[in-house]
């Protein structure tokens, strides 16, 4: 069979499968190419899904009128010149084969000027033929007029979905445009109908524009550097989460692209304070040396390889972490509507009182010198008795004993402090300079607590259903789940066991052998050290290993499944061993907390509340521990106040 040499227009059609996949691919390369030319306005119109019609409109430097015609050529681009410029690309287009690919396969007609023609100038090109250059009136930049995509390979034709869906993906592309360019202004048209008018300003402005009121309250933001490395954005506070990772956006050097493992990473720092199944929101920016890494993957771009990625990764889980202590995590009980919450922005009571002190950072000290309200019930509390009583199983057959908890964390409700911080509360404890840090601040502000001039006061209202603690705290109700609230506890102090490496260990009758291939050993062995951190006594005999004992906590487990998952590849979604021991915490506490329906004294409820305001206002498991009521909610819901 003899080889032939492909003529243009059919490797360009061949090419054109991996870079025009669908009306979305198409705008991405256009907008992209706008972008690159230093445009500071950009109009995208789209109609019937961008199949019949995509024009994007940019204020650019346009095209030189000899350059027009080799544009849509295959690999011609004034992006890069030479290999060299492969290891560090910073412009988001490089490949040269945009134009030439969506020609091939569409009807395109280009206009453009530049600042220093007197004249525009015209070219059309439809199935890989173009036309001859033609002057024209315009403005300075270039518009690109795209219609009836695939009019040319009906069998790429019938595997588009319907309108509806594709102007779904290209609204959904325009959005992480303007979330990573928000200096830009732009305009999106879909049908005639302008969906989008923004004009440039700040991050947290095109976040509210397209996730709405809701989202922007609840920004928490990101700003984190380390080496050369520069992490920026927006996460969104536990409160809010999603069932999938839609509203996830990753920008690196200002492109959009998606990454398994930095979404892993940030779901990771979420973890113990999210309820299964649900994901955090975000938007993060990271900045970093163009030759640190390689966006030279794929031809959509939307992968890209990290020079020293476990680092990178390292990073970001630090900015998260960063951004998350500290966060109010008390739930909020919603009686009014949103139009009507939004007059309590400027409530002058809360002008005037900006140091009120919260619930959760009110010191026990102080309890205890206060004198009794009618109504109220106050009483001095053994912690040595109670602390014994509810702290934590004693397991007798093995002498499970649990550490008195210090103080981690002073969770504020008040939404006007943004710079308060608690203590570290996640399960991985990588970057000890960051909680020592933290810790400080902590203590620090536990010392001003006690400087409260004006005397508080905490009052027990009583428990509904045998389930919910009722308080009362200045001008709101608190109303506490108590299972969650002293599951919560009991998981801090078995997870400190943990951290400080003091963990119960239970010997195997007959230690547990099993043998690995080569790449497996070498991999298993790596993790060794770790393993023996959280409580395995594993020994090494050849290519054979021997489990001696394991940690208390995982009695029980199924060691054959628990070794396949530790070694599979880190980019899978296998459990790692500080996981199972993690699930295994969570299960321990919940079986062994006050239970809905315990009867619970009033000692054991001040007992409990006391330790709550030293930990976290959410369960193991993600669920809200503790929701607030406002004095001004309940005369709203009484129509007492208007």
């Amino acid at each position: 069979m003899a080889i032939n040499v492909l003529s243009p227009r059919i490797y360009n059609r061949i090419s054109a499968g991996e870079v025009v996949e669908r009306p979305a691919s198409v705008v991405k390369e256009l907008v992209e190419n706008s972008l690159d030319a230093g445009a500071t306005k950009i109009r995208v119109e789209v109609e019937e899904g961008g199949i019949k019609k995509m024009a994007v409109y940019d204020n650019g430097c346009g095209i030189a009128k000899e350059d027009i015609p080799l544009a849509f050529l295959p690999h011609a681009t004034s992006k890069i010149a030479d290999i060299d410029d492969l290891d560090a690309i910073s412009t988001l287009g490089f490949r040269g084969e945009a134009l030439a690919s969506i020609c091939s396969v569409s009807m395109v007609e280009l206009s453009t000027k530049t600042k220093d023609s007197e004249m525009g100038y015209k070219i059309d090109a439809s199935g890989g033929d173009i036309s001859k250059i033609s002057e024209v009136a315009r403005l300075d930049g270039t518009t690109l007029l795209v219609q009836n995509l695939f009019y040319n390979t009906p069998a790429r034709a019938k595997f588009l979905k319907r309108p509806k869906q594709e102007e779904g993906e290209i609204t959904h592309l325009v959005e992480k445009f303007m979330l990573a360019n928000p200096q830009v202004d732009f305009e999106y048209i879909v049908d005639g109908k302008t969906v989008y008018n923004h004009t440039s300003g700040q991050l947290d402005e095109v976040i509210y524009l397209i996730y709405g009121k809701d989202i922007y309250e609840k920004l928490l933001k990101l700003d984190y550097t380390e080496d050369d490395i520069k992490v920026h954005g927006y996460i969104v506070s536990p409160k809010l989460s999603r069932p999938n990772r839609t509203y996830q956006s990753l920008f690196v050097n200002g492109r959009y692209v998606e990454n398994y493992m930095v979404s892993a990473c940030v779901q990771g720092a979420y973890e113990p304070l999210l309820m299964k199944g649900r994901f955090p929101i975000y938007v993060i920016k990271l900045e970093l040396p163009f030759d640190r890494v390689d966006v030279n993957v794929h031809p959509n771009k939307k992968e890209v390889k990290f020079d020293n990625s476990s680092k990178i990764f390292g990073i970001i889980r630090r900015a998260v972490e960063k951004a998350l202590v500290g966060t109010n995590l008390i739930a909020d009980f919603e009686f009014t509507s949103k139009e009507e919450r939004e007059w309590e922005k400027f409530d002058i009571k809360n002008e005037l009182h900006p140091q009120q002190t919260t619930f959760d950072s009110y010191q026990k000290s102080t309890l205890d010198k206060l004198s009794p309200d009618e109504g109220a019930s106050f009483v001095s509390v053994d912690r040595k008795d109670l602390s014994e009583k509810l702290q934590s199983p004693k397991e007798k057959k093995n002498e499970v004993e649990i550490v008195t908890m210090p103080q981690f964390s002073i969770i504020t409700t008040d939404k006007q402090n943004k710079n308060r911080h608690g203590g570290r509360i996640f399960f991985d404890q990588s970057g000890d300079s960051l909680y020592n840090e933290i810790k400080l601040e902590v203590e620090k502000e536990q010392k001003e607590a006690f400087l409260l001039t004006q005397a508080q006061e905490i009052k027990i209202v009583g428990v509904v259903f045998k389930t919910y603690i009722i308080t009362e705290f200045q001008d709101s109700l608190y109303v506490i789940d108590q299972h969650a609230m002293h599951e919560r506890q009991l998981y801090d102090k078995l997870k400190k066991q943990v951290d400080q490496n003091n963990i119960a260990k239970q010997d195997m009758l007959l230690p547990y052998v099993f043998e690995l291939k080569a790449k497996d050993k070498m991999l298993f062995e790596s993790k060794l050290q770790n393993l023996k951190k959280i409580g395995f006594e594993i020994e090494a005999q050849g290519d054979k290993f021997n489990i001696c004992a394991i940690p208390f906590v995982l009695s029980g487990i199924n060691l054959e499944n628990f070794i396949a998952d530790i070694l599979a590849d880190d980019s899978t979604n296998e459990k790692t061993a500080s996981q199972f021991i993690n699930e295994k915490l969570c299960q321990t506490a919940c079986k062994h907390a006050i239970r809905a329906g315990d009867d619970v004294t009033k000692e054991e409820i001040f007992y409990l509340i006391d330790e709550m305001k030293n930990g976290v206002a959410l369960c193991p498991h993600g669920r809200p521990i503790i929701t607030k009521i406002t004095k001004k909610e309940l005369e709203k819901m009484f129509k007492r106040v208007l």
